[in-house]
């Protein structure tokens, strides 16, 4: 089965902007370079766990897409992982929950990674 997963690039932008709640939303400030590590190494220790349901066509390859919120503890251990946009195909979302566990536990985030994952980052995923 193939592994496949979005670029970190293109996520740090949602992400940032998923975690921004209350007066926070309209103003997202940037992130410092460690906590963009820490994003990037989170995301591409899942995206080495994805196992792509072999029933998956051609076109789904192509269009599916599942936002997933992932709540990490101080510890790295996930405290949740939730879909918050589906994909449309339930087997490729449970892939993705699957693979988050399978990634844990993730290093312990700093004190600015850690104010992000504890309020639920959320991260995309595509085949």
């Amino acid at each position: 089965m193939a592994r496949r997963g979005c670029t970190v690039a293109a996520i740090l932008a949602l992400m940032l902007a998923a975690c921004a709640t209350g007066s926070e939303a309209n103003r997202v400030s940037p992130v410092s370079a460690a906590t963009q590590t820490y994003f990037s190494e989170l995301h591409g220790k899942i995206v080495g766990c994805v196992q792509l349901p072999p029933t998956l066509s051609a076109e789904q390859k192509r269009l599916l897409e599942v936002k997933v919120r992932i709540v990490v503890e101080e510890n790295g251990e996930v405290r949740s992982a939730t879909i918050d946009k589906s994909s449309g195909s339930s087997e490729y979302d449970e892939t993705i929950l699957q693979a988050i566990h399978c990634a844990q536990p993730f290093g312990r985030p700093d004190a600015e990674s850690g104010r992000y994952v504890a309020r639920g980052l959320v991260l995309s995923f595509k085949p």
